[in-house]
């Protein structure tokens, strides 16, 4: 059931949200040509237990293609 609920949670943040606001054909999923926004996490999220996904924190974000955040400790940092 969680897995169900984390794809559903995934898709509205994603492409669910770029849909709703006309912009399926430029953001919502990494394709050649997409805006490239999205976050990095240490694992992943669909093979972790419910209290090890609570946990997992955000290793990077990148905005347009271009790193805007990172978490200090990460490898590359």
């Amino acid at each position: 059931m969680l897995h169900g609920l984390l794809f559903t949670f995934f898709f509205a943040f994603t492409t669910g949200a770029a849909f709703s606001a006309f912009q399926e054909n430029s953001s919502g999923s990494l394709d050649v040509g997409k805006r490239a926004d999205f976050t990095l996490l240490p694992r992943d999220p669909f093979a972790v237990s419910p209290d090890e996904l609570r946990v997992l924190e955000v290793e990077a974000t990148y905005v347009g293609g271009e790193r805007v955040y990172v978490r200090a400790g990460t490898p590359g940092a």
